[in-house]
């Protein structure tokens, strides 16, 4: 009898490591790494990432936050990268090589079986991943046994989905291609964790301690117009652009249209400014 987690597993898999995504990835790496840096620098903040951590950096893909990690923990830390896509962590580590950093290592992982030993990191962290695993609760105690005694996890998801950001998603449940998740879903979407509590609620299950979950707003700036925004969000969303690809001519016109509508007021000069709600779950071992 089929397994729905290996199912599901299976298919987060197709989506993200499939040579068109990998591709989109890639062309738009900049763009992501500039638009993501207050997000890394939330976490490394909260999470009190310092120099000479020796850092696990979960779901990687083309490199964020753990480039940025491994700038701050410097030449006496480290930072190993992971993800399921070896694609993806072969952006990552072109980036790592361009800005000299040899301090950060790559490894692909499944985040419900880490292949390291218990105690071996000072710092767990991992941003917009584990909406995506089917078995979170095992994949947060994975973290907690590859933790020291002491150090920290910090779990970065998407807030509640009705946000500009999310333009192309909103478009895409009005028009029932896509579910909108009802609170306590266990499906595997970018808004697994949406609903306030459900993250900490998770991180106390799998046995971390002194949990403190909040809903922070972002700065989410874009070096680019709206139209151009719209070209990476296609290029780059995974789990979407089949959808968009089985839209007949003239409704794929209309749906671009209707999110251009909410990203086009927020050209400002060269950027375009998406600030954006997360939910940020921290967590300790004792």
């Amino acid at each position: 009898m089929p397994n729905p987690t290996d199912d599901a597993k299976c298919k987060v898999a197709a989506d993200w490591t499939r040579d068109l995504t990998i591709q989109g990835w890639r062309k738009w790496q900049p763009e992501m790494h500039a638009g993501s840096e207050e997000t890394s620098r939330l976490i490394i903040n909260l999470g009190g990432i310092d120099s000479g951590m020796r850092v696990l950096d979960l779901a990687s893909g083309s490199g964020d936050p753990a480039l940025s990690i491994a700038h701050v923990v410097g030449g006496e830390g480290h930072v190993i990268a992971t993800d399921m896509s070896e694609g993806m962590l072969r952006i990552a580590q072109d980036c790592a090589e361009k800005e000299g950093l040899g301090n950060l290592s790559f490894r692909v992982a499944d985040m419900e079986q880490l292949p390291f030993e218990d105690a071996s990191f000072d710092r767990v962290t991992c941003r917009f991943g584990i909406m995506f695993v089917p078995d979170h609760v095992r994949a947060m105690r994975e973290m907690l046994r590859v933790l020291k005694p002491g150090g920290k996890v910090v779990l970065v998801c998407w807030a509640h989905w009705d946000q500009p950001f999310h333009a192309g998603n909103i478009a895409i449940i009005k028009r029932g291609l896509g579910p909108a998740p009802p609170p306590g879903t266990q499906a595997l979407t970018p808004f697994r964790f949406q609903e306030a509590g459900t993250l900490g609620t998770a991180m106390r299950q799998a046995g971390l301690e002194n949990v403190q979950e909040q809903e922070c707003r972002v700065p989410w700036d874009f070096p680019g117009s709206a139209k151009r925004f719209w070209e990476m969000w296609y290029d780059i969303a995974a789990p979407y652009r089949s959808i968009i690809d089985g839209l007949e001519p003239k409704e794929r016109e209309e749906f671009v249209r209707e999110v251009l509508e909410v990203w086009t007021p927020r050209e400002n000069g060269p950027f375009l400014h998406l600030g954006v709600r997360i939910v940020v779950g921290v967590g300790e071992k004792a």
